[in-house]
């Protein structure tokens, strides 16, 4: 649903999956393809969600640096400093 561009459907599967199937990998795609339409509220939405379930993000590199990417490209550049800021570690991607 991701590749096909059908955000919608793709975040309702997502958010009445079983907690077992929101992995770091499924965040991370939702928030590329939220970066790739250009779709703040989705991705916005997303990042909530995630904070809900710290057990995914707890200061997780990988999902930070989508994080940043999904903010920066939806023009909201606040957001991204913001969870750079709060990074305890950073690499080149970040």
């Amino acid at each position: 649903l991701v590749r096909s561009g059908d955000l919608r459907r793709a975040f309702s599967l997502f958010y009445n999956a079983p907690v077992e199937f929101q992995s770091q990998q499924a965040y991370a795609a939702l928030f590329q393809a939220c970066a790739g339409q250009r779709n703040l509220r989705h991705g916005i939405d997303l990042h909530h969600h995630m904070l809900s379930h710290p057990h995914f993000y707890s200061q997780n590199l990988f999902l930070a640096n989508h994080l940043i990417t999904m903010y920066a490209k939806c023009g909201n550049i606040e957001n991204a400093r913001q969870v750079f800021d709060t990074m305890p570690e950073r690499n080149v991607v970040s």
